[in-house]
Parts: structure tokens; C-alpha cells; sequence
């Protein structure tokens, strides 16, 4: 699949290291490209990974790059202007009073300058941006913010294991709104297996129809790509020759793939993927002027050696 280039584009510098796992690539309103990700902070390596955020540029070939490289701020300190997302919802007044009753919520945190999450994700819905990722081992915490700055924690997790298969291991979610079904989304991995949930609202709670996982071998790191013939792919990492990338279309429901369609994507070849060897994870892809491009990390999150690169493709496979 993914070939031409297998080019770092962002990693470790005199401030953060263990840069990686993006799984959200947002555009704003001047249909500019930002990826987010998380890293620790070279000098709180005790603490937990922070949320951050860089702009993608483009190259005179075509090939993109990270704005000012690594000269970051925390997410919550990054922008003010509002970001659109691939599934959009009802602007009714009716839909936003039934699917976001943030009014409702009573936040335990108000945070105003970090999100302490891992494999972080951003869902924009109703004007709201809603962050979703790693860091509670039964279930997934989700943070609501109007304005990016000041952000608070729902009172209830988005998902409890309670409503899931597994009871352990909750890594890297991400939510979507399909319009069609008037439903959320959400794809995650827990205990090494991956599963799907759906929700009315962005805030939960998610629950699973089944308590079962997509596949039964085991597998981390969902992302949703939704092309526009309206075909959904699913990318995720299975363990064979280390963590390996890989890609199916979704059925309609969304709850399983086609499995004649598991394709390999991307495995670790160049020395920089090969620092701890042969893992690349945390896939995302997008699509522009008819070229598919895969975001993805390469070395294990824990080394300060974790790092972003991509890979391009004629096809989403």
C-alpha cells in the first residue's frame, strides 16, 4: 500500500519527548491542518503525557511538514478560532438540547491549562470540542470546552467498562457522529482487542450491543477514515512481525469488517521507525487532491524516541 515516502515530521526536541500517537487531524474555517498528539514534557517526565497541537504545511511536491517544528504551547493555550470536522451534525436547536446537555453536566475538573490525556482525540459537535483518550484503566474520561481554553471533565465517564467487553486496558478512543443514524461512534481498544460503542450524545454513555470485540485476535489503535464514495475504512495495528498497520472496510453498520477486504498497510522499515524495533501505531488517515496520506508513530510510546512520521497512497489501502 503506502509507499513514496516514510518521512519523520516530528519528534523529540530540547523541551518534549515521546512525541506521538496522533489520532485527530482538524481543519479550521481557512481550511488550514492541524495534527494532534501527545508528549511528555522533558523536564516533568514523571508526570503524565499533555495534549498538543501543531499546524501541517505543504511542501512544493506536495509533501506536508509541521509549522514552526515543535515550538509548542498546551492545546488549551493553541487557538481561538472554531474547527470543523468530517461528520457534521443537525444545527437544530432541538438536536443540541437532546444530544449535548453540557448545561446538565456538573464538572468535577476545570482545567485551564493542560488535559493530561494520552492518545488524545477531538470531536467537534455543536460548536463544542469534546477530547477523548488515555488515562483511566476501566473506561475513557471525556473533557468539554467551548473556547479551548478552559476545559472541564464530564461528572461520568464516556464509557465504563460496565458496558463494554473487557475490564481493563481502555486505550485510545476516538468518536464520530454518523448523521445518518443520529448516533456517536466510538472506536477504542481495551485489553488488546478492538471495539465499537455507540452513544446518543458526545458525552456518553457509550455502550456496546454485544460485549464482544470486532475480531477476536488481538489488536490496538482503531482510526476511522471516511471516503468520499461514503465506503468507511477501519485502520488498526495486529501483532505480527511487531506492530504492523493495517486496513478493512467497515459494513454498513460499522460494527464489522469485511474481512476479505484485511489488507496490510505499513510496517517499521527506515532507522528511525526501527529504534525500538518494528512497531508504528496510532494510525490516521486523510485525503487531499486525490492522494491518501497515513499520520502514524513509530517506536514504543515509552521511548523519548517515539516519533511522528507519514506514508502516501493512491488507494486507502
Amino acid at each position: 500500500m503506502l509507499d513514496n515516502k516514510h518521512e519523520v515530521i516530528l519528534h523529540k526536541n530540547d523541551r518534549f519527548v515521546g512525541t506521538g500517537h496522533n489520532s485527530t487531524l482538524l481543519e479550521d474555517d481557512e481550511k488550514n491542518t492541524w495534527m494532534l498528539y501527545h508528549a511528555f514534557e522533558l523536564e516533568r517526565l514523571d508526570a503524565q503525557r499533555q495534549v498538543l497541537l501543531d499546524r501541517i504545511l505543504w511542501d512544493e511536491d506536495g509533501w506536508p511538514y509541521v509549522d514552526d517544528f515543535m515550538n509548542k504551547k498546551w492545546i488549551t493555550l493553541l487557538f481561538s478560532f472554531s474547527l470543523c470536522f468530517c461528520m457534521s451534525c443537525s444545527d437544530s436547536e432541538s438536536d443540541k438540547k437532546e444530544e449535548g446537555k453540557v448545561e446538565e453536566e456538573k464538572p468535577v475538573t476545570v482545567l485551564s491549562k493542560t488535559v493530561p490525556l494520552a492518545d488524545p482525540y477531538i470531536l467537534v459537535h455543536d460548536s463544542l470540542y469534546y477530547i477523548y483518550g488515555t488515562n483511566v484503566g476501566t473506561g475513557f474520561d471525556v473533557y468539554y470546552s467551548k473556547d479551548l481554553e478552559y476545559w472541564e471533565r464530564a461528572s461520568a465517564l464516556s464509557l465504563s467498562h460496565a458496558n463494554s467487553y473487557g475490564e481493563s486496558m481502555f486505550w485510545a478512543p476516538e468518536v464520530y457522529y454518523v448523521e445518518k443514524d443520529k448516533k456517536f461512534y466510538m472506536f477504542y481498544s481495551t485489553e488488546e482487542h478492538i471495539c465499537v460503542a455507540t452513544a446518543d450524545s458526545p458525552l456518553g454513555p457509550f455502550k456496546q450491543d454485544e460485549h464482544k470485540p470486532i475480531r477476536e485476535e488481538k489488536s490496538i489503535d482503531t482510526s476511522v477514515f471516511f471516503d468520499e464514495d461514503g465506503k468507511a475504512y477501519l485502520y488498526f495495528v495486529r501483532f505480527n512481525d511487531g506492530n504492523v498497520i493495517w486496513c478493512a472496510e467497515l459494513k454498513e453498520n460499522l460494527k464489522e469488517i469485511k474481512e476479505e477486504t484485511l489488507t496490510q498497510c505499513f510496517k517499521a522499515e527506515e532507522p528511525w521507525e526501527l529504534v525500538l524495533p518494528k512497531v508504528v501505531e496510532g494510525p490516521s488517515v486523510f485525503k487531499q487532491n486525490g492522494v491518501y496520506y497515513l499520520i502514524y508513530s513509530a517506536n514504543g510510546y515509552t521511548s523519548q524516541d517515539y516519533a511522528v512520521g507519514f506514508a502516501t497512497s493512491d488507494s486507502p489501502f
